[in-house]
């Protein structure tokens, strides 16, 4: 009995001395990493016009160091809405999403491939410098602020001081190929004035130089083949609305980590319905067509 008594003591000795070193080796690594966190040097964001130059620079030497760069395309169908003779087609509505749906699941248009550094598709000849507007964002953190002792200082209100600081060297780049002008005010009902603004494109002979040119249009008829009992496109036109490429950039290692083009559009297609849906005759539908094409980087691990 005593001697299982020993054995429980120690063993219980024995696992709180574990558990004591195990903490003080979490404690410690947590220490090390916010030490060495705090000895990164945070390096100035570029402005928009040297964010250009930048984005196109690292762009160039993360192609040569890459170890793989990985190319993926597809379209995003949001919902439509349908007009017959410039009204509203009702119930009909329902039905357009089911067709989406149908034609969305068997995904048009996607696919995905590994890239060389000699072929880039879209990256290859793409200057951020013709974006209508460069934003350049970084990570922020908000950190105590502290007095010359290494206390927190505090408000009147006895709340400690924080300041929004940069946290890391990670540079988010936006690039947008649209304005947004103001067209009109309106007063509602509480009596305040709003802004109706519109969103203008830029012309689509840019767009399709950035953002790749339109699909071709057989092509897209015929991924209609699989709702054919429902309906039958007659044609579509396109226009485009706030299309933007963005893009992750390491400052301190001078590489992208990812970019992403983003082409939206509004589609309006001239329908006749068949089958169960042929009472509706010919009808517009309207909808709003995203298509995404990112490219991944993946790097050597470090040593």
């Amino acid at each position: 009995m005593k001697k299982a008594l020993r054995n429980i003591i120690v063993f219980l000795l024995i696992a709180a001395v574990c558990v004591s070193l195990s903490s003080c080796n979490v404690f410690r690594t947590m220490r090390e990493n916010a030490e060495r966190a705090s000895m990164i040097e945070i390096l100035e964001s570029p402005d928009d016009a040297e964010a250009a130059k930048t984005f196109r620079d690292l762009l160039d030497a993360s192609a040569g160091q890459a170890d793989a760069i990985n190319e993926d395309v597809s379209y995003r169908a949001g919902n439509p809405s349908i007009q017959k003779d410039g009204e509203d087609a009702g119930l009909l509505d329902d039905a357009a999403k089911q067709i989406r749906d149908l034609i969305m699941e068997a995904k048009p248009g996607h696919s995905s491939e590994s890239l060389t550094a000699d072929d880039l598709h879209l990256l290859k000849t793409f200057d951020p410098a013709g974006a209508k507007d460069i934003i350049v964002d970084r990570n922020y953190d908000n950190v105590k602020v502290t007095d010359d002792k290494g206390n927190e200082t505090v408000d009147e209100n006895g709340e400690v001081i924080t300041e929004r600081v940069v946290g890391d060297n990670i540079l988010h780049l936006t690039m947008e190929y649209f304005t947004t002008v103001v067209t009109d005010t309106k007063t509602n009902d509480d009596g305040e004035t709003e802004d109706v603004t519109e969103i203008v494109p830029e012309d689509s002979a840019m767009l399709n130089d950035v953002f790749g040119d339109e699909a071709d249009k057989a092509a897209v008829l015929k991924a209609f083949d699989a709702v054919a009992d429902y309906v039958k496109v007659n044609d579509y036109t396109v226009s485009y609305t706030d299309s933007r490429v963005t893009s992750d950039l390491s400052l301190d290692e001078r590489i992208v980590t990812f970019v992403k083009f983003e082409k939206n559009m509004t589609v309006a297609a001239q329908v006749t319905c068949l089958g169960k849906l042929a009472e509706y005759g010919d009808v517009t539908v309207t909808f709003p067509l995203t298509k995404t094409v990112e490219y991944s980087f993946s790097y050597p691990a470090a040593e």
